[in-house]
């Protein structure tokens, strides 16, 4: 913690620094970046997954409405999952 003075009382006004001081900053400056990271991830492989999913199913051999069914059915589950969690 830095202290310094302002006024010509000898007021004394406590300017912490978000990096020091008792740990409780810094971890939970640490956890956002671990949400955030996750988030990232997460975030990173769906758009990565959805786009070419439907296209390695056409290779499979599947149909317009089934690759529809399928693509929508993963909507679905994601959305469910929202919901009842």
């Amino acid at each position: 913690m830095r202290e310094r003075r302002i006024g010509g009382a000898g007021s004394v006004v406590a300017d912490r620094d978000v990096t020091e001081g008792t740990g409780v900053d810094t971890a939970w400056r640490r956890a956002a970046w671990q949400v955030a990271g996750g988030y990232f991830w997460y975030y990173g492989a769906i758009g990565v997954f959805v786009p070419y999913f439907a296209l390695y199913l056409r290779e499979l051999g599947f149909g317009g409405l089934q690759v529809g069914i399928l693509t929508a059915l993963t909507v679905a589950v994601l959305l469910a999952g929202v919901a009842f969690s």
